[in-house]
This record gives C-alpha cells, sequence and structure tokens, in this order.
C-alpha cells in the first residue's frame, strides 16, 4: 500500500476506471500516479466492502473511507503500559534507545507489547506533550554549542593515526546554519580555552563557522586538521590555509619520495651510511 493515502476522490477514480471502462491495473497505476500495488490493494478493499462502480448516489466521501478503510477493532487483550514519563526520560541519556527500554521493559512484563507496539504508544503519549517554544536571534549574536554523544573513532587518512574524538555541533541562532566535525570540535575548544574568559572567543568561532559556509564543511575539517598540526590556533590562520588550499596539499612527511636516476656522480645515501660507520 502507499505510504501516504489517496484522496476519495482519487479513489473513486481507481475504481471508475476498473469497472467503468476496463482498464488495466499498470494503465490505472499510470493515469493515477502510483505503484499498481497500490491499485490492487484500494481494488481489494472495495472487493471486500461489496462496492463497484458506480457508487450508491447517497455514498459520499466519508461513507465511502468508512468502507474502504474500517476502524481497527479494539484488542480484547489488556497489555501492562510502561511509565512513559519514565521512558521519556531514560531517552535524553547518552546511549539509550527505544530498543534498550523496550527490552528492559519486556524482561519485566514478558506479556507486555511487542517493539512495533511499544514505539507506536510512546509516540502517541509524546504528541500529547506541548514541546513548543518560540525564539527570535538577532543574526551573528547567538552560537549554539554542543558535543554529541559519545567519543568516536578517527584515522588519518595520511598517517593511518586513530584517534578518540568528540562529534561537535555547532547551530547560528538567526540562520539554523549547522556545523558538525571532530578537528573542527578541537579547534574551537582550543580557542575557548586560549582566553581567560571564554565568552572572548565566540566572535573567532563564528568566524569559523562561517568560513564553513564559504569554503564547504570538507575542506574546512582538513584545514582545521592543518591548523592544529602546526599549532596555529587563530581564524586568521585557519582563513589563510582555506585561501592559499594548503588543506588540500599532501602533507611533507607523507609524500612519496623522489627516484632520482642513477648515476655514477651521484652519491646516495648507502654511500654517507658507509662512512659513518667506518669513524
Amino acid at each position: 500500500m502507499a505510504n501516504h493515502r489517496l484522496s476519495m476522490r482519487k479513489i473513486t477514480e481507481v475504481l471508475r476506471l476498473y469497472f467503468e471502462h476496463s482498464r488495466s491495473k499498470r494503465e490505472i497505476a499510470r493515469i493515477i500516479g502510483v505503484s499498481p500495488t497500490t491499485v490492487t490493494d484500494y481494488l481489494s478493499r472495495a472487493k471486500l466492502a461489496g462496492l463497484s462502480y458506480p457508487l450508491p448516489s447517497d455514498m459520499d466521501e466519508l461513507a465511502l473511507e468508512r468502507r474502504l478503510f474500517p476502524p481497527n477493532e479494539p484488542s480484547a487483550v489488556q497489555r501492562p503500559a510502561p511509565d512513559w514519563a519514565q521512558v521519556h526520560a531514560n531517552l535524553r541519556r547518552n546511549g539509550v534507545t527505544l530498543d534498550l527500554l523496550w527490552q528492559e521493559y519486556k524482561a519485566d512484563q514478558p506479556d507486555g507489547f511487542q517493539y512495533s507496539a511499544f514505539c507506536e504508544h510512546y509516540r502517541r503519549w509524546r504528541w500529547h506533550l506541548s514541546l513548543s517554544m518560540r525564539q527570535t536571534h538577532t543574526p551573528g549574536e547567538r552560537l549554539f554549542i554542543d558535543y554529541a554523544g559519545p567519543t568516536v573513532e578517527i584515522t588519518d587518512m595520511h598517517s593511518g593515526e586513530v584517534r578518540q574524538a568528540h562529534i561537535f555541533v555547532a547551530v547560528l541562532g538567526a540562520s539554523n546554519y549547522t556545523y558538525i566535525g571532530a578537528y573542527t570540535e578541537t579547534l574551537v575548544e582550543r580557542l575557548l580555552h586560549q582566553r581567560c574568559h571564554p565568552q572572548q572567543a565566540f566572535r573567532s568561532c563564528l568566524g569559523v563557522l562561517q568560513l564553513g559556509r564559504q569554503f564547504g564543511i570538507v575542506r574546512l575539517e582538513a584545514a582545521c586538521a592543518r591548523a592544529l598540526k602546526h599549532n596555529v590556533l587563530s581564524w586568521k590562520s585557519l582563513q589563510s590555509i582555506l585561501k592559499h588550499g594548503l588543506d588540500q596539499q599532501v602533507p611533507e612527511d607523507h609524500q612519496p619520495a623522489l627516484n632520482l636516476p642513477e648515476h655514477e656522480n651521484v652519491r646516495g645515501a648507502a654511500y654517507y651510511q658507509s662512512n659513518l660507520n667506518v669513524h
């Protein structure tokens, strides 16, 4: 069946094309703009409801919907429900998912909801919460910073070095411009710690995000990695790296060695090594 139910007008058109004009299901699907499976589902529902075309004159769209999509009968089995407020609170903890909470719930209540029903009931409960809060921000005035979950392993593409890094997330309040990165997280943290008062580095942090908008997130992340390696921790240094394309260069210690042609007048490393061993 389609992800979104068609309007009753279109479903009526499906019935008309099938019963009155004897069109095939594929033809109807192409005309309506849905899949043949969806057409088959609506025709099966019409058959179960004893409907064809033309429809009874006294049947409006609401009556047609009730015939084609009758409400499910409530289950006679009463299953114990968890404390949804506690479930909602536990989801705020790092690493906690609905699947983990459902497993704990099933361990205590073997006759409780299955996972799909557990999730559906939680979503219905959550819909009743009042979560709307409107905030107005002046452009460039506020930057919201947070770290997403536990650390992850970051592998240097040149050296193969593996380190643990926090995933840094920053959002500009007015534009909702979002940046996510690992090396940028370390750079921003260093910028904040360089000042006696972290608030003094907010303008530099805003400038870093603006560089991401100008040059792209991938280049900004590479530029932050280079800046950290050479310990040049300032917005101007980061801008210079991006402006001159240094973030796209292979580091010198990872560039392939030059293959010089052999010549009798050219002394290689082995010659000098042998002299060192003699002395």
